[in-house]
């Protein structure tokens, strides 16, 4: 282990409160990325809170106060809304590793899932 740092925005849990890190944190900052990639927003509401109150309430299981997941209407494709709420689990133990991100995002999707996920991203350029 090494120093953690890096921009709140970004930075998981884990980070946050020199806890013990490791590979898992990527995952954590990959799924921040997703996010940004199809909302235009990160998911932390650190700006609202300040860095204590946002760590304290991640640390305190009050995750649901402190991250904004996509909704429905901001167009995110749903395997890959699966992937983002598997990446900013609080726990970085319970994380996937990034073979099973790949897997995930690999997947087969029926006609209509690729089609929408064709439209998001043809929506977005």
């Amino acid at each position: 282990m090494t120093l953690c740092m890096g921009t709140l925005r970004y930075m998981a849990p884990e980070c946050m409160n020199d806890s013990n890190y490791g590979p898992a944190v990527d995952v954590w900052a990959f799924g921040v990325l997703l996010i940004l990639m199809f909302t235009l927003r990160t998911p932390l509401l650190d700006d609202e809170l300040g860095p204590t109150r946002l760590n304290n309430q991640l640390q305190g299981g009050q995750s649901h106060e402190c991250i904004k997941m996509p909704e429905a209407g901001e167009g995110v494709p749903t395997a890959v809304n699966r992937v983002i709420h598997k990446c900013l689990r609080v726990m970085g133990e319970s994380r996937p590793t990034f073979d099973v991100v790949l897997r995930m995002l690999a997947e087969p999707q029926s006609p209509k899932r690729r089609f929408d996920a064709l439209a998001v991203s043809h929506s977005m350029v």
